[in-house]
């Protein structure tokens, strides 16, 4: 009995404040990358970071990683920071 009243009071606090149903996210395919700005393919990325303008590949085959701008045009760039000997196990 006593979730049942912590639900509906839940749920009669989420009307009073106005919440709306989620809805799903739409994304559309700008760009495939393949490569760095000097056309040296990505070996083995493994990792992802991103901003409102900047996408980050860690490329762990290649022992660096990749920096991209992001433009209402597309994905633009592909600046490497090398990273020899600096493997990342992990990026966050």
């Amino acid at each position: 009995m006593g979730r049942y009243l912590i639900s509906f009071v839940a749920l009669v606090l989420l009307a009073l404040v106005g919440a709306t149903p989620l809805m799903a996210a739409k994304f559309k395919h700008l760009n495939t990358l393949y490569g760095d700005g000097a056309g040296k393919m990505l070996k083995a990325p493994e990792g992802v970071a991103c901003s409102s303008t900047t996408l980050v590949v860690a490329d762990s085959g290649n022992e660096r990683l990749v920096r991209y701008q992001i433009t209402e045009q597309g994905i633009k760039g592909g600046t490497v920071i090398p990273l020899t000997g600096r493997v990342p196990l992990v990026t966050q």
